[in-house]
């Protein structure tokens, strides 16, 4: 299996999260539900999970970017407002600043929108924002609003109402391990969240705009209430996404399912990257998360028909039993197979 690249966070944003916010890592830390964390849990969540975040949105955005006609078209927007839906501390949108900034787009240019129900998290991700902007001399602006997303039944009603009194088109929609709480609570009310979110979003995206859902790879932490991994949930209902009459969105990322989703069959596909961050706490910080990149269908087809075909593309860096997929054939990658024409299904070639 190819060799999993380090992100290393930046100094400035690791004395931001550990000395001036008091955060702190906590080894084998599980969580499920975030909405009621204490300041004490929020601290315990800066120090283990931001850093992973961080690393995760940065890859993705990298990756995005390297994409010559998303690339064209993200230079020539006069202003990038974006929505971030869940966001707790701000890990994924500290990551996408860092992106922004090194990528060398102007900083006063991009808005970033974000929707969380903790109190205590919208006042990290305040203070955090205003310190990276402070350390970097950038200009990034921000506007939180704090709603309380009770259940999986009510989610999309709310949003539906903060999204049409914002009056906004986002060029970027960005959720990240935030739908997979809703199964934590309650797995069978949350069946089909996927779906009917992204049948939401898809209303509220500007033109050639994307849509990043990340999650965790699995959700199946109490034994005693087994279910399927989170990463086959979203593959389940996302595909019902795609294959619906009325979707607007498609798959970029994974390649794989950008090029074979319209003919995929496959049940309940797991599907895992994995990152690696290095931070003051941890040297090695692995990550496992679950993903799909999407835009608008003629967009998308644009962007995929100028990857490669005849190869096989790896999308589960699952360290014991790494696959690939091959016009919607999975198999398993074995240490002495010849592994020339198979590619990272995660970045665009």
């Amino acid at each position: 299996m190819r060799q999993i690249m380090t992100t290393i966070l930046p100094r400035t944003i690791d004395k931001i999260i550990f000395d001036e916010m008091n955060g702190y890592y906590l080894n084998k830390s599980n969580v499920e539900v975030n909405i009621n964390n204490s300041e004490e849990d929020n601290k315990k969540y800066l120090g283990t999970y931001f850093p992973r975040s961080f690393s995760e949105a940065l890859t993705i955005m990298n990756d995005i970017y390297a994409q010559k006609l998303i690339r064209k078209h993200i230079i020539g927007k006069q202003q990038i407002n974006i929505l971030d839906i869940g966001t707790g501390s701000g890990g994924n949108i500290v990551g996408m600043m860092e992106f922004f900034r090194t990528a060398g787009l102007n900083s006063e240019t991009i808005n970033f929108h974000t929707l969380e129900g903790n109190a205590n998290a919208i006042a990290l991700q305040k203070n955090i924002f205003d310190s990276y902007n402070q350390k970097n001399a950038t200009k990034f602006k921000l506007s939180c609003t704090q709603i309380r997303f009770t259940s999986a039944a009510t989610l999309n009603s709310q949003l539906v109402l903060f999204l049409k009194q914002k009056g906004l088109a986002f060029d970027f929609i960005t959720s990240f391990k935030f739908l997979s709480e809703f199964y934590n609570i309650d797995y069978f009310q949350a069946k089909g969240i996927y779906t009917s979110f992204v049948m939401t979003l898809q209303n509220y995206i500007a033109p050639q705009g994307i849509l990043i859902l990340f999650d965790l790879v699995s959700g199946n932490i109490d034994r005693n209430r087994p279910r399927p991994f989170t990463t086959q949930i979203m593959s389940e209902e996302l595909n019902d996404y795609t294959k619906s009459n009325i979707s607007q969105l498609k798959y970029i990322l994974p390649v794989c399912c950008g090029k074979w989703s319209d003919t995929c069959n496959r049940k309940m596909c797991y599907i895992e990257r994995q990152f690696c961050t290095q931070h003051s706490r941890k040297a090695n910080d692995l990550s496992k998360g679950c993903y799909r990149v999407m835009t608008e269908t003629r967009f998308a087809n644009q962007i995929i028909s100028s990857q490669p075909s005849e190869n096989k593309y790896q999308m589960s860096q699952n360290s014991k039993s790494p696959t690939t997929c091959f016009r919607t054939v999975i198999q398993k990658l074995l240490p002495n197979m010849n592994q020339v024409n198979i590619l990272n299904a995660f970045t665009f070639h």
